[in-house]
């Protein structure tokens, strides 16, 4: 039970207690103590009811509205992570076309790079031997470069295809060359064209023009592709 009590000195109004065993509420405590004189015309018990279904009311709208919130923000997460994904996916996707793009590009650079050996080995070839064929290519070079290869001052015998062996009777460069020591030059149909052998004692040197050519082929592919070229 709550007792007010109000001055004599003002008129009294109405004044309502609250019922034995009811709950007061704070803010009728609080309105009581801010303004002990004022007159409160309600009555407690029903006020008390009243506020409480308010209260329950505002508190049910509050949950409906925060759980509303919470549905959204849920939807919004499960969205995000949705597009979070897709952009990964479309990364990962974008990043693997790019190497694949990277990888295509370099095959297709070392695909061109050896069609272009290829070419110029053929082209070259075609036209050493053409000049071969037409009795123009340097064999008083070609055998200078055998007889310096030999390293020793012992007879030597050369050995070249017959129509190389006429060709350099025709231009007799070696008697000039200021090298001393005994040559003898054979024919032999053994050798290709463009091809000669030099034997000084135990020493033999070989030059095979076909090989020669091929070798330099492979060591361009070598070059290009990073690995060895081997074959006939």
């Amino acid at each position: 039970m709550i007792e007010v009590r109000i001055p004599l000195s003002l008129p009294i109004r109405k004044v309502v207690l609250a019922e034995r065993g009811a709950a007061v509420p704070e803010w009728l405590r609080a309105e009581f103590a801010r303004h002990p004189e004022s007159p409160v015309g309600l009555n407690h018990a029903t006020a008390s009811a009243s506020d409480t279904r308010q209260l329950r009311q505002s508190v049910a709208l509050e949950r409906k509205a925060l759980g509303a919130e919470r549905a959204a923000v849920a939807v919004e997460r499960e969205s995000l992570q949705r597009d979070r994904a897709n952009f990964t996916r479309g990364l990962t996707a974008l990043q693997q076309a790019a190497r694949r793009s990277d990888e295509q590009l370099q095959s297709l650079i070392g695909e061109v790079r050896e069609a272009t050996i290829e070419l110029a080995h053929a082209i070259a070839a075609k036209l050493i031997f053409e000049q071969i064929d037409r009795d123009r290519f340097p064999i008083a070079n070609l055998v200078h470069e055998v007889l310096a290869r030999l390293q020793t001052r012992d007879a030597a015998v050369v050995r070249l295809h017959p129509a190389d062996l006429a060709l350099l009777e025709e231009v007799p460069t070696i008697a000039t060359s200021g090298d001393q020591r005994s040559l003898q030059y054979v024919a032999d149909h053994t050798l290709a064209r463009g091809d000669c052998r030099a034997t000084a004692g135990e020493i033999k040197v070989v030059y095979e023009l076909r090989h020669q050519i091929e070798e330099i082929r492979r060591q361009l592919l070598s070059t290009v592709s990073g690995h060895d070229e081997t074959g006939p």
